[in-house]
């Protein structure tokens, strides 16, 4: 899976981090990594198919939602002001720090799904744990035996 990395160069100036890069993370398919040390990195919407990971001392910003396809981590908090925050695996994000779902949404506090939320404290959104996905059953690779005409065969399921 190919990895996007994010450095100073793709955000504005300030305290809050305006990403100005060329590549769209609105969807971006595969993993997307933060340079660390930038402070608070903002997107208007931030989806990768992968692994979302913001380097040490980064918190993560976004007005329509933050989703990964895998887990999300940040060394500050998470923050999405109108929509869910979505991981597939886990949420990870330093103990003093915070999350944030929905914080300026109509409709008021929005989801934040993963298996594992590790960390700091929820500080507003619905928490909704999810179970991890159980691997499908499958006879690939098991061999059987067949009786045929009087003749006994052994093959293995591809």
């Amino acid at each position: 899976m190919k990895t996007l990395k994010l450095t100073r160069k793709d955000f504005g100036e300030g305290y809050v981090k305006k990403y100005t890069g060329k590549e769209d993370v609105s969807n971006y398919d595969g993993n997307i990594e933060i340079e660390g040390g930038l402070g608070w990195c903002s997107f208007s919407s931030l989806k990768a198919t992968g692994s979302i990971i913001a380097g040490a001392g980064e918190g993560i910003m976004a007005g329509e939602g933050i989703k990964a396809g895998e887990g999300i981590k940040a060394g500050w908090g998470i923050v999405s002001f109108m929509n869910s925050i979505t991981a597939k695996l886990k949420i990870v994000f330093d103990s003093r720090c915070t999350i944030g779902a929905g914080i300026f949404a109509y409709a008021g506090e929005q989801e934040i799904i993963a298996q594992e939320i590790v960390g700091g404290k929820v500080i507003y959104g619905k928490v909704k744990l999810i179970e991890a996905e159980k691997p499908a059953d499958t006879l690939k690779g098991k061999k059987v035996r067949v009786e045929l005409d009087g003749k006994s065969y052994t093959a293995t399921i591809d």
